[in-house]
């Protein structure tokens, strides 16, 4: 490699300026946080305060015009200041809390050649047709294409979402987001800034997302008791003119006929003030920001506040696999030998103390590491597939480093996806040398002539094996298990070159990404709560399919797509066929944008679950982008509305048990307060046609509704949920209302009542 880089000059300084002039640099600024004033003016214009705001500015304009009390539209907007600031406080400390998320700062430093010379500068300086030295830990700092590689390999699950590694070789396509696994190599950039994969994402996170079921509600309700308060307002006006003229005629002189106006527009005001329920916006802000503290507890951070209640609204969740259904942690589950026959991997198998040819074909084929994390658990440095491999013989007390470093490495073929194999030549004893491999069955069969059937070396021809061997692969495959063959070829010590062919198999490796075990409980619960749970995943069908049934997600008559034949049906094929299906494998970020689009159309409420940089399009267009806090890229989480701080598809459904309890308290405030609301609306109404004023003023019904309102808010709040009953109901669609037919009947009917007991009072006086 170090011979290699003085024939790459890489740009000089003029042509470093031509490119940054002609096609920028690759500054990609980190996810703007909301601003202060944005947060403000976001709650401030909800629906249901600008209506309120509007009906004190009223109140007040005629109180100053009439010389009289400002009590009626200081009442409304005292409750508007304590639904805006709750509001306002409750999102601000959330946006204080994802900032800190976020605190990665974009910018890395990158080695390039320029002018022939090595330079250190900040990834935003790169420039189209830079020289990118690669090493082992480096982040891809933007597109581009390999010009140069020894054993490259890299993680590229901050695009793709999954955690298989790939092994560029020449001319291939790298991408910004990657991260350099092993090996060395020289990158030449073509892609710069918003123009490269990450930044075109980032840049379409930029549209406006799409309001909340939550809001389309409020809007609708806003809507509704607007036009109520309006009709009521003008015909107690006009019913009051006709009044007047039954009662005594058009006989007005100018002065009277102002003061007779100005009592009835009085009137019709208090009737508006009536009507709109001023409790509404502070009891939902209220509930609202006492869910965003509760759910934060149970490692849900809400980015909105109307987000817990969209959670709670979910009728269908469309579930990444990997490292949300799964731990994303490789492990060896089974192993196989001619001998012993598949036995279980937490059993002794065939490692034996002193099994030398086993575990050098676990460590010295191998580039991986273990890494020690805070509180003693080991993580995989490196391919997790060899990382599993590392951590068997760690539990089984084996050093796998002290194995690597004691053998003496002649040659060695690096895994590629073309080759699909590993090779390395090592000095075994004075006088030989053996080549260790693994890789793809298929591969390594091809190259094999015999199975080894003890560990003395004693061999069978391997189309003696062949048909165990296949079943044993189909079988795990099924099972979404992954399978790598081990084989070995001893030779005399004057080989000093890899030959891949006569090779001796030893055995297969079994390897799973085990499910969390939490996950089935939790898959259960949103199944008897009638929320569909689809797996969306870049992994293989077999392995989604078998996760699916292990799960319960998948049964007789469901369907199971891969990326390349969803996208080949047209929408109207997809919707007749969105019911049953289930499992969409092998998906691009389009597939699963595109899945959500028409979910949605469909009237479907749809969370979305993703990692990776490449899910941000489907997060923002879902109601509720779920994205994950540990694994998470810094763009997921932005295009996200909640963040999985434990990267658990539990904390989702506790997320739904408070997002649906926090409905029914809404429900319940609701049906509270608009009872109030009709008794004392037909109160003033039928009072005002019957004695010309209102026996309750405008500051009298203010208090009462403010109080009664701002008390029940807080209380039914804080109700806590009751995970059984709440997770036996059917989730809301989109159109329902927030108010039902069952519920307007006991509204409508209270209020009737409460309102003939009022007058009954009013005509007999009972109390004084």
């Amino acid at each position: 490699m170090k011979d290699n880089h003085d024939k790459i000059t890489g740009l000089t300084t003029e042509q470093v300026n031509e490119s940054r002039n002609e096609l920028g640099d690759n500054t990609l600024p980190p996810p703007a946080s909301r601003k202060w004033q944005e947060i403000f003016l976001g709650v401030a214009s909800d629906k249901t305060i600008i209506i309120l705001s509007i009906a004190a500015a009223i109140s007040i304009s005629i109180s100053i015009y009439t010389n009289s009390a400002i009590y009626e539209g200081l009442g409304i907007l005292i409750a508007v200041f304590i639904a805006t600031v709750v509001g306002f406080i409750s999102e601000l400390r959330s946006s204080w809390a994802f900032q800190a998320l976020l605190e990665k700062n974009s910018e890395i430093e990158t080695k390039i050649i320029r002018d022939g010379e090595f330079h250190t500068i900040s990834s935003d300086q790169l420039v189209v047709g830079d020289m990118v030295v690669l090493a082992a830990g480096d982040k891809i700092p933007a597109d581009g294409k390999v010009v140069q590689t020894v054993n490259l390999s890299c993680d590229t699950s901050a695009i793709t979402g999954e955690s298989v590694h790939s092994t560029p070789e020449k001319d291939s396509s790298l991408f910004r987001g990657y991260s350099v696994i092993t090996g060395e190599g020289i990158m030449e950039v073509e892609k710069v800034g918003f123009a490269t994969e990450m930044g075109k994402i980032r840049d379409a996170l930029s549209e406006a997302p799409d309001p909340t079921p939550l809001q389309e509600r409020l809007t609708k309700l806003a809507n509704k008791i607007g036009i109520v308060g309006t009709l009521a307002a003008i015909a107690i006006f006009l019913a009051l003119f006709l009044r007047h003229f039954i009662m005594v005629g058009f006989s007005f002189t100018s002065l009277s006929l102002v003061q007779f106006v100005l009592n009835a527009f009085i009137v019709a005001i208090t009737i508006v003030v009536v009507s709109v329920p001023e409790g509404l916006p502070l009891a939902v802000t209220l509930n609202l920001a006492l869910n965003m503290r509760r759910m934060a507890k149970d490692n849900n951070l809400v980015r909105t506040l109307e987000a817990s209640e969209t959670l709670g609204s979910a009728t269908v969740i469309c579930s990444d696999k990997t490292g949300t259904l799964t731990l994303n942690r490789m492990r060896v589950s089974k192993l196989w030998t001619a001998d012993q026959g598949v036995e279980s991997a937490v059993s002794k198998c065939f490692v034996k103390p002193h099994d030398r040819l086993f575990t050098n074909l676990l460590t010295t084929n191998s580039t991986a590491f273990l890494e020690k994390k805070d509180g003693g658990k080991l993580d995989y440095v490196g391919s997790p597939t060899e990382g599993s491999m590392l951590l068997l013989l760690q539990e089984k007390d084996y050093n796998y480093l002290d194995i690597r470093e004691s053998a003496e490495i002649i040659d060695r073929k690096a895994f590629s996806s073309e080759r699909k194999m590993m090779s390395s030549l090592i000095e075994w004893d004075e006088n030989s040398n053996m080549l260790l491999v693994k890789g793809a069955p298929e591969r390594v069969m091809e190259k094999s002539t015999e199975v080894a059937i003890d560990l003395e070396g004693k061999t069978v021809e391997l189309s003696q094996k062949e048909d165990e061997i296949r079943k044993i692969l189909q079988e795990s495959t099924s099972q979404g298990e992954r399978v790598l063959a081990l084989a070995y070829k001893k030779y005399s010590n004057d080989v000093q070159t890899i030959a891949e062919k006569d090779l001796v198999l030893f055995g297969l490796v079994i390897i799973k990404d085990p499910i969390r075990k939490e996950v089935a409980g939790a898959v259960e619960k949103c199944q008897e709560a009638g929320i569909a749970v689809k797996i969306v995943t870049g992994d293989n069908p077999l392995t989604a399919k078998s996760i699916g049934k292990e799960l319960g997600l998948f049964s007789e008559g469901d369907l199971v797509l891969t990326g390349n034949e969803f996208a080949q049906k047209s929408d109207e094929e997809i919707i007749a066929i969105l019911p049953r299906l289930k499992i969409l494998a092998r998906s691009k970020p389009d597939d699963k944008f595109r899945l959500v689009a028409l979910l949605k159309q469909q009237g479907e409420v749809v969370a979305v679950t993703g990692d990776g940089t490449n899910d941000a399009p489907a997060l923002k267009k879902a109601d509720i982008g779920l994205s994950m806090g540990i694994s998470g890229t810094e763009v997921a989480k932005e295009a996200s509305d909640v963040v999985l701080l434990d990267d658990n598809f539990k904390s989702i459904v506790q997320g739904v048990v408070w997002g649906r309890n926090l409905q029914q308290n809404i429900k319940k405030f609701l049906q509270f307060q608009l009872t109030v609301n009709v008794a004392a609306l037909t109160t003033a109404f039928v009072g005002a046609l019957i004695g010309g004023r209102s026996p309750l003023t405008a500051v009298q019904l203010l208090w009462v509704n403010l109080i009664m309102d701002t008390l029940a808010a807080i209380a039914l709040g804080l109700e806590p949920p009751h995970d059984e009953y709440l997770m036996a109901q059917k989730p809301r669609k989109r159109q329902a209302p927030l108010i039902d037919g069952k519920m307007w009947w006991m509204i409508i009917g209270m209020g009737l009542y409460t309102f003939a007991v009022l007058m009954v009072l009013l005509k007999y006086n009972f109390i004084s």
